[in-house]
């Protein structure tokens, strides 16, 4: 609840909470283990005595948790489909309220590769089976990883039941993968993997968002009326942001691109921030999609 409270209030800090969080957090994970320890007797021995609760719960809740890690170490060193893969498995699944996510790295797979990526599932279908509501699979290369896919329990239950030959129909749309980018966070379960720094997707960013302000720019040029004053000074200030970010921009991208790319994109934007000319829109989109075909695809 309250960190549900820290992002209403986050423009404004009342109250010291951080004690109160953290107690809070342990108060509910401590009570859903409990909860999970009591339907684990009712379903096991239901009229056996329990002693010591309190120390019961907590070591069958420790255990439990070892145990599924276990298990699914278990699948991936039995994962034999794709020769090439190399697994880094977590040191522990992570807990997210009452949903059980892991994280794994994955190095020799081609994630773009359908004729790979379904082999690879089909060979890691057994998590189906298991109580582990979510796995994410990242894309690793030299020790870092990048953008990877989150696939829920029913993804794997389907190709499950797809190998044992029964009958499945679609999966839904909510159902298929997303697409994750690791942060330090995510990859806090997988202590020798880094987060590889996406510098070009990054630089990419920056050069839509640049054609982009010089667009506007080209507009209000257009529309504005320099016999009104106030349109005048207003349009005086966009001019120098306009320039600062471009500016900005170009110190990002000039290192991702070739020196002839980027010579051609700064004559572009000289143009544009040229007060005496007013670029057309086609030749800006030329400009970005020669870029993003040549330095970006």
């Amino acid at each position: 609840m309250q960190t549900a409270y820290d992002v209403v209030s986050k423009r404004f800090s009342y109250f010291e909470l951080t004690t109160l969080k953290s107690e809070e957090s342990a108060w509910f994970r401590r009570l859903l283990d409990n909860v999970r320890f009591y339907i684990h007797c009712q379903q096991t021995a239901p009229t056996a005595r329990v002693y010591r609760a309190k120390d019961s719960a907590k070591q069958w809740a420790e255990n439990d948790t070892r145990s599924r890690l276990e298990q699914l170490h278990a699948v991936f060193h039995a994962c034999n489909t794709v020769p090439t893969a190399v697994f880094y498995l977590p040191t522990y699944l992570e807990m997210d309220g009452p949903l059980r996510k892991a994280v794994v790295g994955v190095e020799g797979v081609d994630f773009q590769d359908t004729e790979v990526m379904l082999p690879l599932l089909a060979g890691i279908s057994d998590l189906g089976h298991l109580d582990i509501d979510f796995l994410t699979l990242l894309p690793v290369k030299d020790g870092l990883a990048s953008s990877g896919l989150r696939y829920g329990k029913g993804v794997l239950q389907h190709f499950s039941a797809i190998l044992s030959g029964e009958a499945v129909g679609e999966l839904y749309d909510w159902q298929l993968p997303s697409q994750v980018n690791p942060d330090d966070d995510l990859l806090a379960s997988l202590p020798k993997i880094g987060v590889r720094r996406v510098e070009k997707q990054e630089a990419a960013s920056k050069l839509l968002q640049l054609m982009q302000d010089l667009w506007q720019l080209g507009e209000y040029r257009q529309r504005l009326s320099p016999d009104n004053i106030i349109e005048h000074q207003w349009l005086q200030e966009l001019e120098q942001n306009t320039q600062n970010k471009a500016k900005s921009h170009l110190s990002i991208i000039k290192p991702n691109i070739n020196g002839h790319a980027f010579n051609t994109l700064s004559e572009c934007v000289n143009e544009c921030l040229n007060q005496e000319n007013t670029i057309q829109p086609s030749h800006l989109l030329s400009v970005m999609n020669d870029l993003v075909i040549s330095e970006f695809a």
